[in-house]
């Protein structure tokens, strides 16, 4: 892969492995909240996810590549939405199609944020040497039956940053089975964890959050090392991770090699 570099193709690479994911994790949510089904919709090039109001997976999926947003797909994604709740988030980058940014201003949306989508080339990215962590910390691939501890070391690191349905988000996190589940112990406590989601040549990592008792241990950098080990002996080429930008996150991963893929702006309606 020498040579990768921020363009349409790997905004469509990326955006292919995201729609997927997003059809599992609305399987999952669907087996944690049944009550939530149906919890997906495709419809177009979007993949709409609901996991009630509020939950930061409540959101649309697949418009950051060139296939456009038509109004017959908006208004599926509307009628989907309504009477579940008034606020669900869209993501559009610098590759979307102009008319998905003309439609969705003339119906009243407007940008609320913006994220990062960063990209490492796995085939010339090598381990660091030397351990940044401390005695007693223990980094390992969870069993099946830790899941639930895994998820609500998730949900206890993300409560400060992302409000929300805690229990209903822990569930459907512990129900995410297309998601490798990573975690690191201190003193054989949960402290911090980490997702890792491969399809064919291409890794996500993803649920990554760490307790506030356990910060500045170096934790996500050795969780970050451990996934990027993983992906790259399933063979692996190219790691990618979304961060808010300037943030703790942000700077792990480019410390690891990471570079800007494209920035996300997040939309939300008046």
């Amino acid at each position: 892969m020498v040579g990768m570099w921020s363009n349409p193709d790997l905004a469509n690479r990326i955006s292919e492995l995201s729609v997927n994911s997003a059809v599992a994790i609305g399987r999952a949510i669907e087996v944690a909240q049944p009550g939530f089904a149906p919890s997906t919709l495709k419809s177009g090039p979007c993949v709409g996810l609901y996991c009630g109001p509020g939950s930061p997976l409540t959101q649309v999926m697949g418009l950051l590549t060139d296939s456009p947003l038509s109004a017959e797909t908006y208004q599926d994604l509307q009628s989907f939405y309504e009477g579940r709740t008034n606020k669900w988030e869209m993501q559009l980058g610098p590759f979307s199609n102009p008319d998905s940014w003309s439609l969705l201003q003339n119906m009243g949306w407007r940008v609320v944020g913006h994220e990062h989508t960063l990209y490492l080339d796995l085939d010339q990215w090598r381990e660091p040497t030397g351990s940044t962590i401390g005695p007693g910390v223990e980094i390992r691939l969870i069993e099946s039956a830790e899941r639930e501890v895994w998820s609500k070391t998730l949900s206890e690191g993300f409560m400060e940053v992302v409000p929300s349905d805690t229990d209903v988000l822990t569930k459907v996190m512990a129900a995410m089975t297309h998601q490798q589940a990573w975690m690191a112990f201190v003193d054989s406590e949960p402290a911090a964890s980490g997702g890792l989601v491969v399809a064919g040549d291409v890794a996500m990592l993803a649920g990554s959050a760490t307790k506030a008792r356990f910060r500045g241990q170096g934790l996500q950098s050795a969780l970050i090392t451990m996934r990027l080990k993983q992906a790259k002996s399933m063979g692996c080429g190219l790691a990618i991770v979304d961060c808010a930008p300037g943030s703790q996150s942000h700077h792990n991963m480019e410390r690891r090699g990471f570079k800007l893929a494209y920035s996300k702006a997040v939309l939300d309606q008046r």
